[in-house]
């Protein structure tokens, strides 16, 4: 849930993996490996992989709402911006900064702040509140 990367011997140590070689002897064990698949049973590998494709099958009902809900977040709302933008950008997210934002009592859906500030010289509407300047033609804000 954390998204952090680990290595393949910590993999190992966890029980994500049953092996971990080095990436020169790869070719050897995937060898191994399917000779000992080519001696086991047919039917019992059949039976395992139906069961396993069963329950794969039963989770995607799960991963299709997940695909929904990021396909209706991921760019509605400002910490959802603000996460995929920080990951793209290979960055620590500012999602604190927006919270204690929010906490302060200040408006956090927006992220430059909520579009309350009008330009007197080129007539912009709806400018972010913590704009200093305009961004349309620089006029330093009130």
């Amino acid at each position: 849930m954390t998204d952090d990367r680990i290595d393949a011997q910590t993999a190992y140590e966890w029980g994500l993996v049953n092996k971990v070689v080095p990436f020169d002897k790869l070719d050897g064990e995937v060898d191994k490996l399917c000779q000992t698949l080519l001696h086991k049973f047919p039917w019992a590998l059949r039976f395992t992989k139906t069961q396993l494709n069963f329950w794969a099958d039963l989770s995607s009902a799960v991963l299709f709402q997940g695909r929904d809900f990021w396909g209706m977040h991921v760019g509605t709302t400002p910490e959802m911006m603000e996460g995929i933008s920080a990951f793209l950008e290979k960055r620590p997210t500012g999602v604190m900064d927006m919270r204690a934002k929010a906490a302060s009592g200040k408006p956090a859906e927006y992220h430059w702040g909520a579009p309350l500030k009008d330009c007197p010289k080129c007539g912009a509407k709806n400018l972010p509140d913590d704009f200093e300047f305009c961004g349309k033609c620089g006029t330093k804000l009130g």
